[in-house]
């Protein structure tokens, strides 16, 4: 089953994303993780920052929604933050 994330993530406005879900993610927690702390030397966008609450939203969402299990990422993704977000 192919699914498109945009159709949940989509729906999400920044004010919401900030309220709702990075209010559970301290910034001690996000600095703490190694793929984040490789890239503060040479710098790090809120993008990037920010994309493994993403990650953990799209999780949710397919745990809720489709049953989903398990998740995979790619070789430089550390894919644990759903736990933070349970």
């Amino acid at each position: 089953m192919l699914v498109n994330n945009r159709d949940w993530l989509g729906q999400i406005s920044l004010i919401s994303f900030l309220r709702d879900y990075g209010k559970h993610v301290g910034v001690n927690y996000m600095l703490g993780k190694d793929s984040i702390q490789s890239r503060l030397e040479h710098g790090i966008s809120y993008t990037e920052f920010t994309y493994t609450i993403l990650q953990a939203i799209d999780f949710g969402h397919l745990n809720r929604e489709l049953n989903c299990k398990i998740q995979v990422g790619g070789s430089d993704q550390w894919v644990i933050s759903r736990v933070v977000l349970n």
